[in-house]
């Protein structure tokens, strides 16, 4: 497993070429938004995911609550 490794280092290392290239600094806002997007998406799709979750549960809950209630004793 070592051997891949060194292998793909020289390998890298072997082309390396300096590159000019800069990030546009508005590049950083952007990213800062995507990133805000995402959490905020995901928050908003778990708890819509958790909330059906409790309500199936507190269907089943109240439905064997009921059946008990209904049994005659």
């Amino acid at each position: 497993m070592r051997i891949i490794y060194l292998v793909a280092i020289i390998f890298i290392f072997q082309f390396y070429q300096p590159v000019y290239a800069y990030i546009d600094p508005g590049i950083l806002t952007f990213i800062w938004q995507g990133l805000i997007l995402a959490l905020t998406s995901a928050y908003f799709l778990f708890k819509n995911v958790r909330d059906k979750i409790i309500d199936l549960f507190l269907k089943i809950k109240n439905k064997f609550k009921n059946e008990k209630a209904d049994k005659p004793k």
